[in-house]
């Protein structure tokens, strides 16, 4: 004990001493930062959310190569009148070409696309009036040209956008370059609707841009209001205040030189980083400007120095277990946030002491209550928390990108009305890798289409699917195009009757029409079936997904048939959030539960300060299942984090209880100075973390609002936990000690 009192003090003193000589070098460092900052970007791409696997991004990529993108995006309007005309087709053939000229987008669909193709109609000769009736007969009879091009009943067009690998197009851009080719061809002022994937990913950009700019405002407003309330003096809440904006200043040219890119969930990263250490330079600013004068400086800081190391370490140990999540984008925030913590807690103690020169004269409160009776507290506390046990079995997993989104904004709206207007814009991309018939053969056969209509048929007849396309529709189509005298018939759309014909129009397919070698890769046998669905449920799209390989397996025997595609990779992603979430809290509780134990008075104290420390987390699952938040990349992380987050206040009442029982105090005496004392700054930090946790709250991202949400909610359940909870466990140990040391009299 005495020698770690005298490596506390020489270490308080290094830090003194170390801050004065290097603030000017830290300053030139700082001003260094700015370098690297400058080449700090926003990227949210659907990639960088799921793609952390090399190899399931190989895989994707090589079938991307063989049968085309399935990344897009629809832009769908109204048509101006009642009927089509050919002034529309004309105006959307335009816009398609248009469209397909712009940097992101690979190639273009609409209907005009492909009734030049039913219709023979070059790109350079106009449609006429001669032709209305034959594209309304190509549109009633031909299924292929329905859906999401075109809507009769709705009178609404679409055009499909696929993307190339170049996304980097910023969603305002795209948008208003589709929007004023859109207006230019047909009207002004129209409501043009978007949606897909990456849309999401795009409007996401701005979003996160706009955080960045409103989010350290208002956390700096919030965070000096509170300062100011609780009685902090002016000239330390500037000193806290400029060491955390050093703290993220270096986080951030760390993050930035390391060559990562922000998205919107490592926005928070500046955001935790400035709240934390505003957390930690309170109670810096609290003992060294009150108790800190003179030759009691080394002292005061000595006292500080195991508490906030401590409280540093467990927030470390926190966002350290988010590195065995299965999501890149949260492993990069919790490890830089850790170290940011870090950064943190060793500019706190090294140059805010040397900062903070005024001295705080406003005098020493203390936090005079009358604490509640201890079997009060332990009965209230078991019964809220055996009251939490019901709702625990409510948590479910969601991430669904649009979910991402606000149910109210106007992308998400776009979303449902694209839906109701057209079909569903959640991709299920199945691949077939069809068995050889022969050693003669190696191209897909006559059969394998029959038996791949039927696929297609059942597949159309499960709920929640609005749209499934096959290499077999366009061997229909080209029938149907063959066998009509005047106009195309319905009961033409089907497959040729002979093989020969078959082959004839499927090497004609793949080889002319650009569309057909989307679904047919003729070399390696392998097919593609394109399933649209409405926005479901994880749970129906992991057992439609699962359905349609068995059936696909049963239909086409001896085939292989996987999933692949943007869409089915967020929900094998999904999968993996509670694996995830239950590796990073485990790691969290056992490593804080160890350091709990080590650093304590004693062995028994130890434990028992697990049990405060460890309800939060069970308030926060209950909190989820009650208000029906699910898990998803914002709600994964808060668990281990609380455990981070309520060891805080548990090191600096375990401190200072330990220093009066080890001065000679009693239980009750030690246990009423270390709440009159530490229960200010405990509260001090606790009331500003949930404020400023409660900022981020007002994300318009939906999983970091609900994350600063939660967190919140962890914070002032640790803080009432610490200041009743164990408390009362304390006077359990005691009054257990005495009746031992009765007994043993």
């Amino acid at each position: 004990m005495i020698a770690s009192k005298k490596a506390t003090l020489l270490l308080s003193g290094f830090f003194l001493v170390f801050g004065k000589r290097t603030l000017p070098a830290l300053i030139l460092v700082l001003l260094g930062c700015l370098v690297p900052l400058s080449t700090l970007k926003i990227d949210n791409s659907i990639e960088v959310w799921f793609f952390d696997d090399p190899d399931s991004r190989q895989r994707y990529d090589d079938l991307v190569e063989t049968f085309g993108t399935d990344d897009f995006l629809i832009f769908a309007f109204k048509q101006a009148g009642d009927t089509q005309t050919p002034q529309d087709l004309e105006s959307l053939r335009r816009v398609t070409l248009e469209i397909e000229s712009l940097p992101a987008v690979d190639s273009a669909f609409s209907l005009s696309t492909y009734l030049e193709e039913a219709t023979g109609v070059k790109q350079d000769e106009p449609f006429t009036n001669d032709l209305v009736e034959e594209i309304q007969a190509e549109v009633d009879a031909c299924p292929l040209l329905q859906g999401d091009l075109y809507s009769k009943n709705n009178k609404t067009f679409g055009i499909i956008a696929e993307l190339s690998g170049d996304v980097r197009l910023k969603s305002r851009e795209l948008k208003s370059a589709v929007k004023s080719l859109i207006e230019t061809e047909f009207r002004r002022g129209l409501d043009i609707k978007w949606g897909g994937v990456r849309s999401v990913g795009f409007e996401l950009d701005t979003t996160s841009n706009s955080e960045l700019a409103l989010r350290f405002p208002v956390g700096i407003l919030a965070g000096s209001t509170v300062c100011f309330l609780i009685g902090v003096p002016l000239a330390h809440v500037v000193a806290v205040f400029v060491t955390a904006g050093a703290s993220v200043v270096l986080t951030l040219a760390l993050f930035a030189g390391t060559g990562h890119t922000m998205n919107m969930v490592t926005t928070i990263l500046p955001s935790v980083v400035f709240f934390l250490s505003l957390a930690f330079g309170i109670h810096i600013a609290h003992g060294i400007g009150r108790f800190g004068h003179g030759r009691r400086r080394i002292p005061a800081l000595a006292r500080l120095i195991p508490p906030l190391m401590g409280a540093a370490v467990t927030t470390m140990i926190g966002f350290s277990a988010l590195a065995v999540s299965d999501f890149t984008v949260v492993v990069t925030l919790g490890v830089y946030t850790a170290v940011g913590v870090l950064i943190a807690a060793l500019l706190n103690l090294i140059y805010l002491p040397a900062i903070i020169v005024r001295r705080d004269k406003s005098g020493t409160r203390l936090l005079r209550w009358k604490r509640p009776e201890t079997k009060v507290v332990l009965t209230f506390t078991s019964l809220a928390f055996l009251a939490c046990i019901p709702f625990l079995t409510n948590i479910t997993t969601r991430m669904d990108p649009l979910e991402f989104m606000p149910s109210s904004s106007r992308l998400v709206q776009d979303h449902l009305w694209i839906e109701n207007h057209l079909a569903g814009l959640a991709p299920l991309e199945i691949l077939v890798k069809l068995p050889s018939e022969s050693r003669s053969t190696e191209a897909p056969t006559l059969r394998d289409f029959q038996r791949l209509s039927k696929l297609s048929q059942w597949i159309e007849s499960q709920p929640g699917v609005s749209r499934v396309v096959t290499g077999a529709d366009w061997m229909r189509r080209f029938n149907q195009n063959r066998l009509a005298v005047n106009l195309p018939q319905k009961g033409d759309y089907r497959l040729p009757d002979s093989e020969d014909q078959f082959n004839r129009d499927l090497v004609r397919g793949v080889e002319t029409v650009p569309q057909v070698k989307r679904f047919v890769d003729l070399e390696r046998r392998r097919l593609r079936v394109h399933v649209r669905t409405t926005l479901i449920e994880a749970e129906a799209y992991e057992a439609l997904r699962a359905a349609i390989e068995n059936k696909t397996r049963e239909l086409l025997p001896g085939s292989l048939a996987s999933s692949y595609g943007l869409h089915a990779r967020i929900k094998i992603m999904e999968s993996h959030l509670l694996a995830s979430q239950a590796r990073a809290l485990g790691i969290a509780w056992v490593l804080v539960s160890l350091l709990l134990v080590g650093l304590a008075p004693n062995v028994t104290i130890g434990l028992l300060a697990i049990i405060p420390n460890t309800l939060p987390v069970i308030l926060v699952f209950a909190t989820m299942g009650a208000l029906g938040i699910p898990l998803d990349l914002g709600t994964m992380m808060v668990t281990s984090i609380t455990m981070g987050f309520a060891v805080d206040d548990t090191f600096h009442i375990m401190s200072r209880y330990g220093n009066l029982i080890s001065q000679g105090l009693d239980h009750t005496h030690a246990l009423d100075q270390t709440l009159a004392t530490s229960g200010i700054a405990v509260i001090q930090t606790s009331v500003l973390l949930t404020t400023l946790f409660c900022v981020l709250a007002t994300s318009v991202f939906v999983p970091i609002s609900r994350f600063g949400m939660l967190v919140a909610i962890a914070v002032v359940a640790a803080l009432i936990l610490d200041l009743l909870l164990l408390p009362a466990l304390l006077d359990v140990r005691a009054s257990f000690d005495r009746s031992a040391g009765d007994r043993t009299v």
